[in-house]
């Protein structure tokens, strides 16, 4: 799929199907391609925004785009950025250990759940492993 950006986005007002409204809008991308896109809000797309094109058609009504957010996926959730995916995890490690070690004032605190963290962490990547196909 092609990625370009909208150069400029014209509303040419709104319609009703399967109980929703949809806002029509004359797009122009950077790309040179040109079409009407839909969106379920006014405010979806503006010029300037990144986009993936995911069909371009001819129809007897002029030309239709179908345009995505980049990194989002055909069910609908964003793809994670790696370093956000290890911030997640680590954070998870960590949530736990400080459950783990208990009191915040003992002495040596911060090594107890930073052990803990790490235990936590190789044992998920061995479960992991298990429950792998």
């Amino acid at each position: 799929m092609e990625q370009t950006k909208i150069q400029s986005l014209t509303p040419q007002g709104t319609f009703e199907a399967q109980g929703k409204t949809f806002y029509k809008f004359d797009c122009i991308l950077e790309n040179g391609m040109i079409g009407e896109v839909n969106a379920l809000s006014p405010d979806k797309w503006k010029a300037g925004d990144e986009v993936v094109i995911k069909e371009h058609l001819q129809t007897k009504w002029g030309p239709r785009l179908k345009l995505d957010k980049p990194g989002f996926t055909p069910g609908g959730s964003r793809q994670q950025d790696p370093d956000a995916t290890k911030g997640i995890i680590a954070s998870w490690a960590v949530g736990v250990a400080m459950q783990v070690a208990g009191d915040p004032t003992q002495n040596r605190y911060d090594e107890v759940v930073l052990s803990a963290a790490r235990l936590a962490l190789r044992c998920r990547d061995i479960i992991k492993q298990e429950v792998e196909p």
